[in-house]
């Protein structure tokens, strides 16, 4: 938080009066843009700046039944005390995107997008998850529920058959595709924002 709330300090001071702005994040970095970064944003910029958030990978859908590992997680970063008091469903031993739905539920010009393979084998191994079909049931079914509830300003990008962890900055970024839509283009509808930006889930593709 002290790193994330300094470089939002320093953006500011350097980009006092900035309309537009996108957080981005990769892996535990997708996790801090997609969970707390907004808010000391807002803080900073105020409710008028045009806000987006890129999770590349962040795995802020957990398994509930690593139990020990959430206990771990959440008593070596205390996150739990940065949670609003009106979000009755956050939890630092509960599902993580309890704190992304309340935000979309309460800001209602911020728009968020998700990127992931439905094989991940980092976040598999961080989160205590097994197979690819167990890991693709939770993240298409909680950030399923976002979508669900926000279609407009919350959309997946979630490619299948693959098990890489993380696309921003790497080839990934430009080759890797999902139902033909290339991801760069699809981070550019996001952007702009264009009519079409489109949520995209791929079909069950069992990895290699």
């Amino acid at each position: 938080m002290r790193n994330v709330s300094a470089g939002i300090d320093l953006a500011n001071t350097l980009f006092p009066n900035a309309g537009r702005i996108m957080l981005a994040g990769s892996s535990a970095g997708g996790v801090g843009a997609a969970s707390l970064a907004p808010f000391i944003t807002r803080f900073a910029y105020g409710n008028t700046t045009k806000l987006m958030v890129f999770n590349d990978a962040g795995p802020i859908a957990v398994n509930l039944f690593d139990v020990g590992g959430i206990a771990a997680r959440a008593a070596d970063w205390q996150f739990g005390q940065f949670y609003p008091a009106s979000c009755t469903e956050c939890s630092d031993t509960g599902q993580g995107t309890a704190i992304v739905d309340w935000r979309l539920e309460n800001d209602s010009t911020i728009r968020e997008a998700f990127y992931s393979t439905d094989g991940d084998a980092t976040n598999r191994f961080f989160l205590q998850v097994p197979t690819q079909e167990m890991y693709r049931n939770l993240i298409v079914t909680e950030h399923g529920k976002l979508h669900d509830a926000y279609p407009d300003r919350y959309k997946r990008f979630i490619r299948s058959g693959d098990d890489s962890h993380t696309a921003l900055q790497t080839p990934l970024f430009y080759l890797g595709t999902a139902n033909g839509v290339p991801l760069d283009v699809w981070t550019a509808d996001f952007l702009v924002p264009r009519p079409f930006w489109m949520d995209i889930v791929e079909d069950f593709v069992p990895l290699p």
